[in-house]
C-alpha cells in the first residue's frame, strides 16, 4: 500500500514556505500527494533524500502544477537510492497561485523517502 504525506510549513516572519512530502511507494512502485492549500511564488531550493528503505536505483520525481508542468524541470529524473540530492533555485520552476502535486515512479515496492521544497 503507498502512503503519501504532505507537511507544509510557512515560518513566522519569512516570506519563505517549506513543504515537506514523505511517502512509501506501492507495489507498483508509485506513490503521489497533492497539498491541500495553493501556492505562489518561485522554487527556491529542492533536497530529495532516500530513506531508510531506500528506493530503487534510478527512481523518479516529478513536482508537478495544475497544468502537469514539472517544477523540477527534469531534475528529478534519475535519483540515486542513496545519497541526497539537491536541486537549486537556477534549475526550478515557479508557480502561480495552484497545487503542488508530488509524484514517485520507478522507486520499488514499499521503499521509502522524502522530498523537501521550499518556496519564496
Amino acid at each position: 500500500m503507498a502512503t503519501a504525506a504532505i507537511t507544509a510549513v510557512t515560518e513566522t516572519g519569512s516570506s519563505v514556505k517549506k513543504i515537506t512530502f514523505a511517502f512509501t511507494s506501492s507495489d507498483t512502485g508509485t506513490a503521489s500527494a497533492s497539498t491541500t492549500s495553493a501556492y505562489s511564488g518561485k522554487l527556491i531550493w529542492c533536497v530529495i533524500d532516500p530513506g531508510a528503505t531506500t528506493p530503487t536505483a534510478a527512481w523518479d520525481l516529478t513536482v508537478t502544477d495544475v497544468d502537469s508542468i514539472d517544477l523540477l524541470a527534469g531534475g528529478g529524473a534519475d535519483c540515486s537510492e542513496t545519497a541526497t540530492e539537491y536541486i537549486a533555485e537556477a534549475s526550478l520552476g515557479a508557480i502561480d497561485g495552484g497545487v503542488i502535486t508530488f509524484n514517485v515512479t520507478n522507486a520499488g515496492d514499499q521503499k521509502t523517502g522524502t522530498v523537501y521544497l521550499w518556496i519564496r
